[in-house]
């Protein structure tokens, strides 16, 4: 009798082990799209205030222009001209860059507002991407 009890013990526990750590990936992965949205949510607010601020400057000043923003948002700034060429970037100096108009996120980006999730190889970590296009 000791027995079944123990096994019908171990099986209960198993079960309900199983069933907690997908209630946990479940959760984990709500609050990821949760935290996605919200994120999306402000990087559009800021890109458009980024947007207008760089149509309104404009010029030749592209690099000191990413900086500025950069540091006024807390983000990285990459901007780029019509051909993907980085004219101004937060993180280091434009110059050397490799050009982006080849890269999937850069040829879909066909709409303001369009995001991605990708790997920077000039810092080396993931980063989730907003694209704006300016007129």
């Amino acid at each position: 009798m000791k027995k079944l009890r123990t096994r019908l013990m171990i099986g209960f526990l198993s079960v309900i082990f199983l069933v907690l750590v997908i209630l946990g990936f479940l959760v984990g992965e709500v609050v990821k799209s949760s935290y996605l949205d919200q994120l999306t949510d402000r990087l559009e607010r800021e890109a458009e205030l980024a947007a207008l601020t760089i149509s309104e400057r404009g010029g030749d000043e592209w690099q000191s222009l990413a900086v500025d923003i950069s540091e006024s948002l807390g983000t990285r700034v990459t901007i780029l001209n019509s051909e993907g060429t980085v004219i101004g970037e937060s993180e280091r100096t434009p110059v050397g860059m490799e050009n982006h108009s080849d890269r999937p996120e850069i040829m879909n980006a066909g709409e303001s507002g369009t995001h991605h999730v990708r790997y920077s190889t000039t810092v080396g970590q993931n980063f989730f991407t907003l694209h704006f296009l300016l007129n």
